[in-house]
């Protein structure tokens, strides 16, 4: 073995080299050990809420908005959707239908959405069907009772939340027939002239007739938006009648039936009903009362036997300080069924979202409460109804109504006869409709 000393120069060049050795074996230590850097945030998944902010529905647009944010909030805080986060991209319609296409094309060729919520106002509602069948969207409507948005206005990629006019109906006429076996002829229907007003008025006097063969109801209609009703008022005298149902939509509603009532319009009536959307707030205390006696079906309620009613309910005024709506609601629910549907399909592909939705089965606000299926043949919501009646100026709930007879039978696409409006395609649509058997009626008292 060689010991011959180690001269100065190879001393400096064997220490380089064991400090390089060392730099490289303690770098390879560090990037072994060092802790991995965060995933990259994954894209959000985008939905459209495009609903009316502005004009007569701007309360009902806010409320549209606020049910899809708690929604929205929820789903994100238990991690969002397939792991992504979501994105609500809110745009205002105006309550204009010109409008409104224009804001559905940039939520689905801009913003680059999964599904739209929305829209208020029927006319308005129609457009954006048009352009969400063209584009292959998902829409979901969630406040609307217009049945032809699922008949004339059928299409593959669009769902009802909310219960239509017809399903409504057929629970309160049979309400009302059990309770008070009206003369149709003492009958008063008044609506609003637009597509609503249309849906609820055949409604009402078509179920009389083919399900109870009762002919003869009348019929007063005034415009939308309209603040004030006495100008019909003397008509409404001379028919004097004995039963009177409304089909009036929010605060003109509570306009109209004050001004009914310091006209003495509403004395000696027998019954007093009205469709869902005689009011706009869920609790006509907050902001009425309206007339004691006064009926309609309610598809989410407080009072309620339904836990996830009364749920929201708080969530939504601890959020916002306010109380919420159906609109609200019905967002709300809506949104958590897209999502659940998009969780089981493991992707947000419209198509196999769409299979997921066909039949499934889900629960809500809405209602009151028990399993409600998403119907396959035309893609309409099923679930029980709840009338509800005021009481010294209390909300109480006193029948629930078996959902899947009101629902009728499906009618998935039901044409417009040429040469004839969407009215007369609603005439024919109640014409056709299976009015036997009626749903039953189960008396309750429910009340906080």
């Amino acid at each position: 073995m060689s010991t011959k000393p180690v001269s100065r120069r190879e001393f400096l060049k064997y220490g380089a080299l064991a400090a390089g050795a060392a730099i490289v074996a303690g770098g390879a230590v560090y990037y072994a050990t060092r802790p991995a850097p965060p995933p990259a945030p994954k894209a959000a998944i985008k939905i459209g809420d495009l609903s009316g902010k502005t004009g007569v529905g701007a309360n009902w647009g806010l409320h549209m908005t606020l049910g899809t944010k708690l929604a929205v909030d929820e789903l994100n805080a238990a991690g969002g959707v397939l792991g992504r986060p979501v994105e609500i991209v809110t745009e205002d319609t105006a309550l204009r239908a010109d409008v409104a296409i224009k804001k559905a094309e940039k939520l689905i060729l801009e913003d680059k959405v999964a599904a739209i919520f929305g829209v208020l106002s029927s006319g308005v509602q129609r457009a954006v069907i048009k352009v969400t069948e063209k584009y292959k969207t998902l829409h979901f409507l969630c406040v609307a009772c217009a049945d032809y948005f699922r008949t004339v206005d059928f299409h593959k990629y669009f769902f009802t939340v909310h219960q239509d006019g017809r399903m409504s109906h057929r629970a309160l006429v049979t309400w009302l027939e059990k309770e008070y076996n009206p003369d149709p002829t003492k009958l008063l229907i008044t609506y609003q002239d637009y597509a609503m007003g249309w849906a609820h008025e055949r409604a009402v006097r078509k179920i009389f007739e083919h399900a109870f063969g009762k002919k003869g109801t009348n019929k007063v209609a005034w415009p939308l938006g309209a603040r004030d009703f006495t100008p019909w008022f003397p008509k409404i005298k001379e028919i004097a009648p004995e039963y009177y149902h409304s089909s009036t939509w929010g605060m003109d509603s509570i306009t109209q039936i004050r001004q009914m009532g310091d006209y003495g319009l509403l004395k000696g009536l027998k019954s007093f009903t009205g469709s869902c959307c005689i009011y706009l707030t869920s609790d006509l205390t907050f902001y009425g009362p309206t007339a004691d006696g006064t009926a309609f079906p309610k598809y989410w309620a407080y009072p309620s036997p339904n836990k996830e009613s009364i749920d929201f309910r708080d969530k939504f005024f601890a959020t916002f300080g306010q109380t919420p709506n159906q609109a609200s609601a019905a967002h709300y629910e809506g949104v958590k069924l897209w999502a659940k549907a998009v969780e089981k399909a493991g992707t947000t592909d419209p198509d196999a979202v769409v299979e997921k939705l066909e039949g499934m089965e889900y629960t809500g606000p809405l209602g009151p409460g028990g399993t409600k299926v998403m119907r396959k043949e035309d893609h309409a919501a099923i679930f029980d109804n709840q009338i509800t009646l005021i009481d010294k100026g209390k909300e109480v709930v006193v029948a629930t109504v078996d959902g899947k007879v009101c629902a009728g039978k499906p009618m998935p696409k039901f044409p417009i006869p040429e040469g004839k409006t969407v009215e007369d395609a609603m005439e024919a649509v109640y014409d056709q409709d299976s009015y036997k058997p009626m749903p039953d009626i189960k008396k309750v008292r429910y009340e906080a």
